[in-house]
């Protein structure tokens, strides 16, 4: 890619490659994939993460689940807990498992993942173009922030801000709408991607609400978007191009063979884990 273009962090994640399946191109698709999405990837920490973070959130099979993955002892996992609450009070990850500083990502890779093989720490980018396109008005934007802060006034531990829990804590303003948007939170900060990152090339990542994407891929749309828009794909099975990529979202968003979520055409970055 040679164009010059701005492109904001919309967060890091780690994440585990998956295999290519029989369903995927072959022709387009490397045989093992890097994706943001949930459907693809398994990503660290995911939502066992969030029974770390609450002290309501005592279920223990996933507790327990948490401590095999991660060869942790009760006593560690109690240190870990710590560690999530003082980031996330701290805005450096965001529900359930997204890192806004890459710096915190390579720390918890460092202190907690570092014996499982494999994993990739990677970054989401959107253009201005994007955000510009997407993002509704400021208002709705600074009534989601103050609902948002309302609920954890009365609840400390609030990390799911869905319409139905912040509905209550909006102000009267009629037909106002909260949606659970990728573009909220942490675009919100307008900070730059970190550039020293390897472009991989751009993916297009359906927003499903909580940072849950869904990709291109998951639906099998790689294969149409080569031979009905002629879009071009690189040897990592991402898209060369940003115009491309917004071509790719805009036709996936009036496609029927999609999930009905909003689309974006997606800046992903690869980054040395270590």
């Amino acid at each position: 890619m040679t164009e010059e273009r701005a492109y904001y962090s919309a967060g890091y994640l780690i994440i585990e490659k998956c295999d290519r399946g029989e369903g995927m191109d072959y022709r387009i698709l490397p045989p093992k994939i890097i994706s943001a999405s949930k459907c693809l990837s398994n990503r660290y920490p995911d939502a066992w993460g969030l029974n770390l973070w609450s002290p309501r959130g005592g279920v223990r099979l996933m507790r327990n689940k948490a401590m095999d993955k991660l060869n942790l002892k009760r006593r560690s996992l109690k240190k870990l807990r710590k560690w999530f609450m003082r980031e996330f009070e701290a805005k450096n990850i965001q529900y359930p498992d997204i890192f806004l500083s890459l710096h915190t990502a390579k720390e918890f890779h460092r202190m907690y993942l570092q014996h499982i093989p494999d994993l990739e720490l990677i970054g989401i980018g959107f253009s201005k173009e994007t955000i510009d396109k997407h993002r509704e008005d400021e208002k709705r934007d600074q009534m989601w922030q103050v609902a948002s802060n309302r609920l954890r006034s009365e609840i400390p531990d609030a990390i799911v801000f869905t319409k139905e829990r912040l509905e209550k804590y909006l102000p009267d303003e009629g037909s106002f709408k909260v949606r659970e948007d990728l573009l909220l939170g942490t675009l919100l900060r307008f900070e730059p991607i970190d550039s020293s990152g390897i472009v991989l090339g751009f993916e297009i990542l359906g927003d499903e609400g909580c940072y849950n994407f869904c990709s291109h891929i998951c639906n099998g749309l790689e294969t149409d978007l080569k031979e009905k828009l002629g879009v071009a794909f690189n040897e990592n099975g991402f898209i060369d191009s940003f115009e491309d990529a917004d071509r790719s979202a805009q036709y996936i968003n009036q496609s029927e063979d999609a999930e009905p979520c909003d689309w974006y055409p997606s800046l992903i970055m690869r980054y040395d884990i270590h």
